[in-house]
């Protein structure tokens, strides 16, 4: 279940379904690109835990980075980082994702309540009258 789940988040932050083709390659190179980019934006950001440690100590639950704006925010810069101004781009890139952050709450589980019940006719097997 929590992959499933991980999946399904990763699938609406990165767009993967968002191909720019339709062609069979198009799809491959477009998926392809898009679980680099995202292991691209995880690795520039796995440096800042221990500064987003320090710098919110005081708060009343420990702090990760906010990756549903994060993604966005890594594939706006992605092409600077590419092809021009590298180091300026990581620097940005790190304040970013220093400055973003989201609180962890740990425990926080809800059990899955399940009120519907089974219908005994469905609508699209309804009686003709």
């Amino acid at each position: 279940w929590p992959v499933e789940e991980k999946l399904k988040r990763d699938k609406w932050r990165a767009e993967i379904e968002n191909f720019s083709g339709k062609s069979g390659l198009s799809v491959y190179q477009d998926f392809h690109a898009t679980i680099f980019s995202m292991n691209l934006a995880v690795m520039m950001a796995a440096p800042t835990k221990e500064q987003i440690a320090k710098r919110y100590a005081h708060r009343k639950d420990a702090q990760k980075v906010n990756w549903a704006s994060g993604i966005s925010a890594f594939k706006k810069s992605i092409s600077k980082l590419v092809f021009s101004k590298v180091a300026h781009t990581v620097e940005r890139l790190h304040r970013w994702f220093v400055n973003n952050v989201i609180p962890i709450r740990p425990g926080r589980q809800y059990p899955r309540n399940h009120k519907t019940s089974k219908r005994k006719f469905y609508i699209t097997y309804k009686q003709c009258t």
